[in-house]
């Protein structure tokens, strides 16, 4: 008899924990991986961005460089469907950092951005110089990348509205884009 009081009490306390973990937010699930680094580039307006200034929103981070011609168009357009899936526009900023700033100017990105982005200033295109866009990768984000453009990383990055890095997704794997998409529209709702 006892053990069978013992299996129900179990039983009713793994199914509370159950219905726990089901209510827990993706801001409160999902790990912390670190601050997202500080950076300042160019904008296709030749504008300066500094990516501290928009704390306060979900970011999705992501490299690619124009001239790429299959894994960068491929990620852009996954990445551009997932902005769509958003409640709203405003919902969440992208921002991709080109690998190749000597032949991406902010003349060729704001071409580029066409493809991707149509009006909305809700996904910046960015350039620096070489030796920052290295070092953010490397450094910044802890993305190992080989030859800059060709070899660069092609995961994406997920930061929180305190600018924390929140996820990593494989840029070529759909179910990581899932993922991502998933964590994304969560991390959107939750205020």
């Amino acid at each position: 008899m006892r053990s069978l009081i013992l299996i129900f009490t179990l039983l009713g306390l793994s199914m509370g924990l159950i219905g726990c973990e089901g209510s827990r937010s993706p801001k409160d699930s999902l790990p912390v991986m670190g601050a997202a680094p500080d950076f300042t580039f160019l904008d296709t307006q030749e504008e300066q961005f500094r990516f501290r200034e928009t704390d306060g929103r979900v970011r999705v981070v992501s490299f690619f460089f124009a001239r790429c011609p299959s894994i960068c168009p491929r990620i852009n357009s996954s990445l551009q469907a997932i902005q769509r899936a958003l409640p709203s526009p405003e919902s969440a900023l992208f921002v991709s950092i080109s690998v190749d700033p000597e032949n991406d100017t902010p003349e060729v990105l704001a071409e580029y951005a066409k493809k991707y982005r149509g009006s909305s200033k809700n996904w910046k295109f960015l350039t620096g110089d070489s030796s920052t866009v290295e070092s953010l990768l490397s450094e910044g984000f802890r993305l190992a990348s080989g030859m800059l453009p060709d070899e660069h990383n092609t995961r994406v990055v997920l930061v929180d509205r305190q600018g924390r890095v929140r996820g990593y997704y494989q840029g070529m794997d759909s179910s990581h884009l899932e993922r991502l998409k998933s964590d994304l529209l969560g991390m959107v709702k939750d205020k």
